[in-house]
Order: structure tokens, then C-alpha cells, then sequence
């Protein structure tokens, strides 16, 4: 359990190999992320839970492809991917991926 600083969704296009971010109706644009590429497209391309307490030491890190980094500090993150329902192939198949992150630099008002 951790501080929550940033959540968001995004739809998978595996036809296109990107991920769109879910914005709201207020933003001028979504982000695109492709496939593979940082680490929300890692998690949904290999269809598995990211979960590191330092961002930016993980491999798949990639500042180019990361819609939240916190100014200083390490930054955990959970990515996990969902998956359909029903068909054995639309449990495998990856439609959508959640992302938290939390700046592990801020108090916790609950201490």
C-alpha cells in the first residue's frame, strides 16, 4: 500500500501495437503509447504485473514513453493489465492496463 499521486487507464490497439491513454473529455489529447515501449507498454505486451518500488531503476523505464515521473525521489508503480472474459483466447488477450504510481518522497498523512 502506498501514497497514490497518479492513476491511469489505457486501451490496448494490438492492431495498431499502441495503447491509448484513457483521458478525460476535457483534455485536448490522449496519449499514444506503443507496445513494449516504457513501462505500462511492457506490462501489457507481456501481459503480466509491473510492480517496482523505483521506477526509474527498472529496466523497462523509459522517459520518453512515461506520463508521470515526481520531480525527486524514488517512484513505485503497479501496472497491471486487463484481460477479457468468456473465450479461453479473450482471457489471454490483453484489452485494457491500469497504472499507479506514488512518489515514495511524500508523507504519509496516516503516520
Amino acid at each position: 500500500v502506498f501514497d497514490c499521486d497518479y492513476v491511469a487507464i489505457y486501451r490496448v490497439d494490438d492492431v495498431n501495437g499502441v495503447m491509448w491513454g484513457m483521458a478525460p473529455k476535457e483534455a485536448a489529447v490522449s496519449k499514444v503509447t506503443p507496445l513494449g515501449q516504457g513501462l505500462a507498454g511492457y506490462a501489457a505486451l507481456s501481459n503480466s504485473v509491473l510492480k517496482t518500488m523505483d521506477a526509474r531503476k527498472h529496466p523497462s523505464f523509459n522517459l520518453e514513453h512515461e506520463d508521470y515521473v515526481p520531480d525527486s525521489g524514488p517512484c513505485c508503480c503497479i501496472c497491471l493489465p486487463v484481460n477479457g472474459v468468456g473465450r479461453p483466447e479473450e482471457k489471454q488477450r490483453v484489452h485494457g492496463l491500469i497504472k499507479v504510481m506514488g512518489d515514495l518522497g511524500h508523507p504519509n498523512p496516516g503516520d
